[in-house]
């Protein structure tokens, strides 16, 4: 028999529905829709799949437990302050809306699968720090509007105003969380 299932991502729709449709009934409660560092470690504590039925915001740092775990957030995700991990854990945020980093943080970690739009700055977004994201961001769409201030030396000629850099890591997390389909491969007489 042939395996006739789509692995990833199905051939209709996207990766944040196929992340949805296949992992979000595992998610555990609905937490504070204001992410800290209490109540997202507690959350984590509790399960790998945390879930916020509306709209999310990340205020103050972050600093998890050992653990991997995926937010699904059915709304837009609002980041409002710098925030890091342990290097032993990994956080995967899977949004129905767009992702909007404030202008003024400068470092984020964190996988970000996205339906909607990833926006690096709120307003005006003229003279804003660079900001490094450490991690990867899959979006529907991108609005990279940042711009460094401008000034001997201009920063906008030599540096980048958003700087990705991507971390393995979060691929080794995401397989202990969200796992692969099982395939079985058996010989078959003719």
């Amino acid at each position: 028999n042939n395996y006739d299932k789509p692995l990833f991502p199905p051939n209709n729709g996207s990766v944040h529905d196929y992340l949805s449709t296949r992992f979000r009934s595992k998610a555990t409660g609905s937490p504070a829709c204001t992410l800290n560092a209490a109540n997202l470690a507690t959350a984590i504590a509790a399960g790998q799949y945390i879930q916020c039925n509306a709209d999310a915001t990340i205020e103050g740092a972050l600093a998890t437990a050992n653990a991997n775990a995926v937010v699904f957030v059915d709304g837009n995700l609002t980041v409002n302050a710098n925030f890091t991990i342990l290097a032993s854990t990994t956080v995967t945020f899977v949004v129905g809306g767009n992702v909007t980093v404030a202008s003024g943080v400068t470092n984020v970690h964190g996988v970000y699968v996205v339906r909607g739009s990833f926006i690096d700055c709120t307003s005006g977004c003229n003279g804003d720090p660079t900001l490094n994201i450490n991690g990867g961001v899959y979006a529907g769409g991108l609005n990279l509007g940042r711009v460094l201030p401008v000034g001997p030396p201009n920063q906008n000629d030599t540096t980048p105003a958003v700087r990705i850099t991507y971390e393995p890591r979060y691929l080794l997390g995401m397989a202990r969380v969200l796992g692969s389909p099982t395939v079985d491969w058996r010989e078959v007489a003719p």
